[in-house]
């Protein structure tokens, strides 16, 4: 008698039963009753870490999955903060062409005024 069931991606887990560990080239979960699938679990995942290294297939994928997020995230940082610089270089200018165009009527006034 197999007191472990594997269960499919999407099927019910079978009462009394808890998650051990995924088979991720299969798509399927593996499952023991309760009191044991902690147990079992952690052993699977020490002997993974023995064989494989430190880190799981599932936590590779993860930290792939990170890695690309952080690299997103700094590329579209640098898009941001470069458009913000554009953006702020545009309002300077204006402001600047806006200043010295105030600076030539004031002149142009007080020279009116001698």
């Amino acid at each position: 008698m197999r007191i472990a069931k594997v269960m499919r991606e999407g099927e019910r887990i079978p009462a009394g039963y808890g998650y051990a560990w995924t088979r991720i080239a299969e798509m399927s979960h593996v499952c023991y009753p309760i009191p044991l699938n902690l147990g079992l679990g952690g052993l699977y995942r020490v002997w993974v870490w023995c064989l494989r290294g430190r880190m799981t297939p599932e936590g590779r994928a993860y930290q792939a999955g990170v890695e690309q997020g952080l690299t997103a995230g700094r590329a579209l940082s640098v898009a941001e903060r470069d458009q913000t610089v554009g953006e702020l270089r545009a309002q300077l200018a204006t402001e600047k062409a806006g200043a010295l165009e105030f600076a030539r009527q004031l002149r142009e006034v007080l020279r009116g005024d001698e």
